[in-house]
């Protein structure tokens, strides 16, 4: 059970009124109104609302292709079609440009289009009064009153999108109605839209009361046998008392301080100071912990990079690296870096000096890689670029983020992540083309094998990255996918040696599923553990699975 408190410092929060252990439900909760063409019987009415000159007279070419704006590959939604397919007035983009550049132009233009497509679902499809009452009840900016900057950009934008509506609605339009006599209300529903929605629209009553925190402990997940219901659990232990609070930020959770505060100013406009943000060094004086760097004092460099040995450093190989911790700021001249080993504090007022200069280049390195996330998240740098060019972009960025930043800052994990995920597309295609040459079969298999290895290091490496970062969420929410899709290819291989090993990989996912996915996944992961006993009679015991395997490999890479 929950209520909704006053916060100290201002607002409002969600509270526990009992106690949850991790995986409980805490509620379930439909939406109070969906703000997307993706609106029940809305798919119609709301690309309706528009003039025909301000929609695209042909299909995108992502929603064509099937590509949304998220970068996925599936049935492109009557939202991302619409979203993709609104042609914005030149005056208002030639506005935006002049001002904005980047991700902050990128971000604008995105979200001044799913303004403009709430603004259309709500008026083809007003809410009850009750739902109106309740919708404007939620967090948003003062229409006339003091705002921070976050707010008064907020502000500036629900604005920039009235004048949008004002061109883009159709005559006769329902849209066109509510920007002509009721612009205060239209105003305020892009504000609370702009600071409340979840993802496709969605506003919730209770759950987008849930404020953010960068180390949550809850989690929304999508109710079972229905997607209309998404249901808010305990992420951890809560306290009688406490305040619940989720994450906006997806895959960025697990960024480092610049990044998570620039994503959350752009997408929900306020500066976050939780736990892990408050202060130069978080409320726990531990620092941003995601960026940690070789320390320039103890490892000095040839230029901009780090030695070899020193930039790819593993426990295994037994070389100490010590690492530097910045503290938390937005800009260079705020990061200073924080030695345990050496005790030394390196500052950007010694850039003159090579150590100062490191905090400039892992700044750098930290902006490239957030912008190139970003574009791969919208399809890609170059329209018509092919997986192998992008995938070499991709290792080039992660030479670069590695060489700078060293092999536990959040970019090196990004971008191995970023590719191992293109990988485990590539394992599955191979295993099902083979069977017609055994030549090339063989061939493959031992390319194969070494990349699944490859995988499998840089995913274990990403479980100890989030596991240091001290937060209250499993890594398996964020490493799920990559786990199962790594036992997947295991399984896949079909000899029990390999589906062991798949099957030890499901074990540090397997009580995630229990608590966080639906019936289906968890049938998976099941049945993924479990694919090794129907062969287990005919393998001899002998040692572990897993130094087995990565025995049997090092042996191919020798042998190579």
């Amino acid at each position: 059970m929950t209520e909704v408190r006053a916060l100290p410092g201002g607002g409002a929060g969600l509270f526990a009124t009992v106690v949850y252990a991790e995986g409980d439900e805490i509620f379930a909760e439909s939406p109070l109104a969906v703000l997307s063409a993706a609106a029940p019987s809305s798919s119609d009415d709301v690309p309706a609302q528009f003039n025909p000159s301000s929609l695209n007279a042909a299909p995108s070419t992502e929603a064509a292709s099937g590509k949304t704006t998220g970068g996925s590959s599936s049935n492109a939604s009557p939202s991302s079609i619409l979203l993709n397919d609104l042609v914005l007035p030149k005056d208002i983009m030639g506005q935006l440009s002049t001002v904005f550049s980047g991700y902050d132009l990128q971000y604008r233009t995105s979200k001044l289009r799913g303004m403009l497509v709430a603004l259309a679902s709500y008026s083809a499809n007003p809410p009850s009064e009750e739902a109106k009452r309740k919708l404007f009840e939620l967090y948003h900016p003062s229409l006339d009153g003091d705002n921070n900057d976050a707010e008064k950009d907020a502000l500036g934008l629900a604005n920039l999108a009235l004048q949008c509506g004002k061109k883009m609605a159709a005559a006769d339009s329902a849209l066109k109605s509510l920007l002509k006599k009721n612009k205060e209300e239209a105003l305020k529903l892009l504000l609370v839209y702009s600071c409340n929605s979840f993802e496709g629209g969605r506003i919730y009553h209770q759950l987008s009361r849930a404020n953010h925190s960068c180390n949550p402990n809850a989690v929304v997940v999508e109710g079972r046998g229905s997607k209309d219901v998404s249901v808010l659990k305990a992420a951890c232990d809560i306290a009688a008392g406490e305040e619940i609070c989720i994450s906006y930020l997806g895959r960025y959770l697990y960024a480092g301080y610049p990044v998570r505060q620039k994503v959350l100013r752009a997408n929900k406009h306020f500066v976050c100071r939780c736990e892990r943000c408050g202060g130069d060094s978080g409320n726990d004086g531990s620092g941003d912990l995601a960026s940690h760097i070789p320390c320039p004092a103890c490892h000095p460099r040839s230029g901009r990079y780090l030695e070899e040995d020193v930039m790819f450093a593993s426990d295994e190989d037994g070389v100490k690296v010590c690492y530097a911790v910045p503290t938390n700021g937005l800009k260079a001249e705020e990061r200073s870096l924080r030695c345990g080993s050496c005790n030394t504090t390196t500052t950007y007022d010694s850039l003159e000096t090579k150590e100062g200069q490191a905090i400039k280049y892992m700044c750098m390195a930290e902006e490239k890689v957030f912008d190139r996330l970003q574009s791969c998240s919208d399809g890609g740098d170059e329209k018509g670029a092919s997986e192998e060019a992008e995938t070499e972009v991709d290792q080039q960025f992660l030479q670069m983020a590695t060489g700078i930043c060293g092999a536990q800052h959040w970019t090196t994990h990004f971008l191995t992540l970023s590719l191992i995920e293109e990988s485990l597309a590539s394992f599955h295609a191979t295993l099902m083309t083979m069977g017609q040459d055994q030549d090339k079969d063989a061939e493959a298999m031992e390319e194969l094998f070494v990349e699944i290895a490859e995988a499998a290091d840089g995913i274990e490496k990403a479980y100890a990255f989030a596991s240091s970062l001290k937060m209250n969420l499993d890594p398996a929410h964020w490493l799920f996918d990559y786990t199962v899709g790594l036992a997947r290819t295991l399984v896949g291989l079909g000899d029990v040696k390999s589906q062991k090993y798949g099957a030890t990989w499901i074990e540090k996912v397997e009580s995630y599923a229990e608590k966080f996915e639906g019936d289906g996944m968890r049938k998976v992961v099941i049945a993924l553990r479990d694919a090794w006993k129907r062969g287990e009679s005919e393998e001899p015991e002998g040692k572990s699975d897993v130094q087995e395997w990565q025995q049997d490999n090092n042996k191919r890479q020798k042998i190579e």
